[in-house]
């Protein structure tokens, strides 16, 4: 289901929970979604949980062969990922994206408390992308 978005009201921040990897078509949605947003004005807010934080490598690595996230980030779009998961799963601050936060839980509630709205794609995990 596509949430349809408006002109951002109070806080105008959109949070965003991705938990697909980045072949997965979640994904494609979830960037359209947050590019969509962006363009309305909002300041959208990223948390990679899950397969998702693959999206945190670059996009020369085999897990993260996923073309529009870094423009996304260029976007404007603040993207954090699971520390505990990317960790997990071999992915290291020093190997991420530049501009990628790694955080907790607590960045986690930080994010859904201080939006106006939070959309959740996919959600498996383990570390298959």
């Amino acid at each position: 289901m596509i949430c349809e978005l408006r002109a951002p009201a109070a806080s105008g921040r959109l949070g965003m929970c991705i938990g697909s990897g980045p072949t997965e078509a979640d994904a494609v949605l979830a960037v359209r979604q947050a590019r969509s947003a962006i363009e309305l004005g909002y300041q959208v807010h990223v948390f990679l949980f899950g397969n998702g934080i693959y999206h945190a490598l670059p996009s020369d690595t085999v897990k993260s062969n996923f073309f529009g996230f870094q423009q996304l980030m260029q976007d404007g779009a603040q993207v954090t990922v699971c520390s505990n998961m990317a960790r997990a799963q071999g992915v290291t601050p020093e190997a991420a994206r530049t501009g990628v936060r790694f955080g907790s839980l607590l960045e986690f509630s930080e994010l859904i408390t201080g939006c106006e709205k939070v959309l959740v794609f996919g959600g498996q995990h383990g570390g298959q992308a």
